[in-house]
């Protein structure tokens, strides 16, 4: 993924813009890995590993987290899809 960036830049961008098209791809690589962060924390609810949980409160923490994979699936598939039909190689 980190070479990505160039690529795409040099294939879409004329050669004095390539730069500046290549750090906003390198800062979105970034910017994608924060928000993978942070997406857990809206979907599952605090964990902690040293409480005693019920049978019932572990169903809750594995329905969220499979939900919270359900979303990102369909999310990415959504994305995947739009980029394979609109998503020319060149300009």
């Amino acid at each position: 993924m980190y070479n990505a960036p160039p690529k795409v830049t040099s294939n879409w961008f004329p050669e004095r813009e390539r730069p500046y098209a290549t750090m906003v791809g390198a800062g979105a690589t970034f910017l994608g890995i924060s928000i993978g962060f942070m997406v857990p924390t809206f979907f599952v609810s605090e964990f902690d590993v040293t409480a005693n949980y019920t049978q019932t409160e572990l169903d809750t923490f594995r329905h969220q987290v499979f939900t919270m994979f359900l979303w990102i699936l369909v999310w990415t598939s959504a994305v995947t899809f739009l980029v394979l039909v609109f998503f020319k190689s060149k300009p």
